[in-house]
């Protein structure tokens, strides 16, 4: 019986408040960098406005929530994809996007317009197997797992997992609030809503090569 394959990460892409690229994102993590930013207007004199971690952006990548998240992540897989002999069309790819729940606008979508959108933006098809994964950042070992399986069964070489999101949408603030989760003055220890983008290319760990004889 074979063994199931080690995964290596081959590659990387990330788009952040702090870097628009996996480097810069990850020199500003080590470095201690935050980007927050007041995400509101006050509505009274001395209020603290709400704070929050946006990513630098043209307007005409906002046109809306859901091109946005699409735009967000086609810039991270293109990094991500962006190496020597990458092959789309063996690589699977595992998307996560906001759970339904919250009702983001990206959620209305079946699986196939997403993952079309996302090929027509980086002019590349991914193989079969591919797939939505609609519950959230908490399901990243889920899909990681099943990559991991998809693999080991030799229906793909390769496969990229990850995703984006924005709790910047007023929805999700207020759902924060209402629940005493959002950063203020008085809860210290609440959450900045921020937007970001990631993903990693997994493939089998190449086999050492025979140390030469003499």
């Amino acid at each position: 019986m074979s063994r199931s394959p080690i995964l290596d990460v081959l590659g990387v892409g990330a788009v952040t408040p702090v870097g628009l690229d996996a480097t810069q994102s990850c020199a500003a993590i080590r470095a201690g960098l935050k980007r927050f930013t007041a995400i509101e207007t006050p509505m009274l004199p001395g209020q603290e406005p709400r704070v929050g971690a946006r990513i630098s952006a043209a307007p005409g990548l906002r046109r809306g929530e859901d091109e946005w998240l699409l735009n967000l992540g086609a810039r991270a897989l293109r990094e991500c994809c962006d190496r020597p002999k990458f092959e789309a069309e063996s690589t699977a790819l595992f998307l996560l996007i906001p759970e339904a729940h919250r009702g983001h606008l990206l959620t209305a979508y079946e699986d196939a317009a997403i993952l079309d959108a996302l090929s027509r933006r980086l002019e590349l098809r991914f193989a079969e197997g591919s797939r939505v994964v609609r519950d959230g950042a908490g399901a990243l070992f889920l899909a990681i797992a099943e990559a991991h399986a998809l693999i080991a069964s030799r229906r793909v070489k390769r496969c990229i997992v990850g995703g984006a999101d924005s709790l910047l949408r007023i929805a999700d603030i207020e759902r924060l609030e209402a629940v005493g989760r959002l950063h203020r003055p008085e809860v210290p220890q609440g959450v900045v809503p921020g937007e970001a983008a990631a993903f990693v290319l997994l493939g089998p760990r190449a086999k050492p090569k025979p140390a030469a004889d003499g």
